[in-house]
This record gives structure tokens, sequence and C-alpha cells, in this order.
């Protein structure tokens, strides 16, 4: 089932590389994930939302660590490898020869799996059809010129990039200088420090509608990746249910279709904002539709 499972796997580029370092150790790790997902948001000081997409599954022991030189990054890097075997680097998505599209920057979770004769094995599972075109996962050597160029520090990112990259594990944790080279080293247990997150499913869905709604379009761009993201994981949940026997697949396939359309509809809707043609009413069925299959699956009145 593990197997399967991790072949089916719709992800973001976070959990795909996540669930990829712990499995090392863990085979069960993509099961615990598909039961860790559940979609949760609360609002954030500028206005906007604060989204976790599943609870941890790395047993509170990652959190961020950087350095403003190369030199000391790669020498932490290989510590990593050397303690653990791999590691998780942070590079920048406008740098990665395998993207689709290079004009934009966000960070982008990869794993090292090895260090020979200068070079770096690199492991990226991340598998998308991105509005830019296809991204196919890689298993590579590079340079340490390569890599440092992959890693290359993510510019100004936004609020909502922000709020991603605490929260990629599921519950937030500090957030070093965007200006240094970042990885993700293993530390002391920060999951007593966490804040519970309000809500159900349902809930947690008519909250982030309500907001796009009377947002509009500056909601709806700031969050898109956001429920791009949720998308995924939850389409992979309902799968990995289905494998697994907790669910028929009768009874998954709506939640399943509604999950597919939610990241098309959205897009389209920004798209058609974007040239000054708002379709609030096609954001508003495609949350109500969504919402109510929801319900239904999870058994809420």
């Amino acid at each position: 089932m593990t197997a399967t499972m991790r072949g089916q796997a719709e992800l973001s580029c976070y959990t795909a590389s996540l669930a990829a370092y712990l499995a090392i150790e863990d085979p069960e790790v993509w099961w615990r994930l598909a039961e860790a997902v559940r979609l949760r948001v609360r609002q954030h000081d500028d206005g906007g939302l604060v989204f976790s997409h599943h609870a941890r599954i790395d047993r509170g022991e990652l959190g961020y660590d950087s350095a403003a030189q190369w030199a000391e990054c790669a020498t932490a890097l290989r510590a990593e490898l050397d303690a653990h075997g791999r590691a998780l680097a942070v590079a920048n998505t406008g740098y990665l020869p395998w993207a689709p599209d290079s004009s934009g920057q966000a960070p982008h979770w990869v794993l090292l799996t090895g260090r020979e004769s200068g070079t770096w094995h690199v492991v990226d599972e991340f598998e998308a059809l991105l509005p830019t075109g296809a991204q196919h996962p890689q298993d590579r050597w590079l340079t340490d010129a390569e890599l440092r160029r992959i890693m290359t520090p993510v510019a100004d990112p936004s609020p909502s990039v922000r709020n991603r990259d605490a929260h990629a594990l599921g519950e937030q944790v500090p957030l070093p200088p965007y200006e240094h080279y970042r990885w993700l080293t293993r530390t002391a247990d920060t999951v007593g420090t966490q804040r519970d997150w309000p809500g159900d499913a349902v809930s947690t869905l008519e909250c982030i509608a309500e907001h796009v709604l009377r947002d509009g379009a500056e909601s709806l761009a700031a969050h898109i990746e956001d429920m791009w993201a949720a998308a995924r994981h939850h389409r992979f949940q309902l799968t990995s249910f289905v494998a697994a026997g907790v669910l028929t697949a009768e009874q998954a396939q709506p939640a399943l279709d509604a999950w597919g359309e939610l990241p098309r509809a959205l897009r389209f809707a920004l798209d058609s904002a974007r040239r000054s043609r708002p379709r609030p009413g096609l954001v508003a069925r495609t949350f109500a539709q969504l919402t109510e299959v929801t319900r239904e699956l999870t058994g809420r009145g």
C-alpha cells in the first residue's frame, strides 16, 4: 500500500520532499501524511489568511537553519548528510533548471541524499502540471556551484509566501532571514508551543470563501496557491483512503471531483478579474459545491 500511495501522491513541493525525507526512516509516512491532512486557517495580522494543510508528521523535530555565506551553508549540509544521510534544502524556483518557468521566485524544498567528489545528489519528488507547464521529478547530481545557484535566496517574498514557509511543516516554526541560504535541520521539539487551529473542514471552507468573496481579486491572488496545495493534499488523502479501503471509490469521487475543480475555477476567476471581469458567482458556486460534498463526506449536518 505504501508504494502505491507514494506513486499516486499529489502533493506540494514542501510535502513531497518532506515525506521523501521522512520515508527513509519511516516507510509508513505516506499513510501518516494521508491521515494528517486537514485544512485550517486563521487570520493574519495583515488581514490575510494563514493556512495549515496538515498536522505535523515530523514528530516536531525539524526546523529551519540558515547561513549568510555559502561556505557555511555547504559545511552545514555536509554535516546533515553525515549525521542523517540526507538533508532538506530550500531552493528557489527562479533558479531551478527543471522548473517550467523561471520568471518568478518562490521557496522550493529539495532532498539531498549524498555527496561525492564535490557534487551533490539532489532528488526532487515534486510533479505537477502548472499554469506555466509541466514539472517532473528529478534525480540528478549537481556541482557545488549548481547547488549554490538553485539555493539562491528568494528576493522580497510576499506575506503569503512567508506564511507558507513558516507553516510548511503543518505548524508555525521560526523563519531565518530570507537573505540567507536556508535548509532544515533536526531541532528540539517545538510542538508544545503551537496554537490551536479553530473550526473543522466545513467551517474552514466557509471562512475561506467568505474572505475571498469579500476581498475579491487581491485575496484570490494571495491565496490561490494555498488552495491549489489544499486540493492536491485532499486528493492525495482521498485516493489513499480508497486504496486502504477506508472509503469506497463511489464515496470519494464527488469530493475528488470538487477538489479537482477548485484550483481550475479559481485560476479562471483570477485571470478574469485581472482583465476587469470578476466572476464572484463562479467562486461562490465552486466553494459551495466543495463545502456541500465535504459536509456529506464528513457527516456534518
